[in-house]
């Protein structure tokens, strides 16, 4: 079982531009950094693995189609699209079609 305060370490965007060496050598050992922006989370910062680094940029794209994903049905549900019928849905889809045309 993994600590959570070890793995997740919140670093202010001014501390990751003045001491990155160190917090480099900090991330060796807690596997993640999150680099904040006023507070906010702006980044992530992983433990790469060398001898993978293949399999860490899939995970790494899968993330971040997920979070496009998420931001898209959030989007789509704030405009009341979660509630289109399959009727309406293919009109749409037959509208923006014809549109090309």
């Amino acid at each position: 079982m993994h600590d959570a305060n070890l793995m997740n370490t919140f670093v202010p965007l001014r501390d990751w531009s003045a001491k990155t060496g160190a917090l480099l050598r900090k991330l060796r050992k807690s596997g993640t950094l999150i680099v904040t922006q006023n507070g906010v989370p702006a980044a992530y910062v992983i433990k790469a693995n060398p001898e993978n680094i293949e399999a860490d940029m899939a995970a790494l794209n899968r993330l971040s189609f997920t979070q496009v994903t998420q931001r898209m049905r959030a989007s789509a549900k704030a405009a009341g699209a979660d509630k289109m019928s399959l009727k309406a849905i293919n009109a749409e889809i037959a509208a923006a079609r014809a549109g090309r045309r």
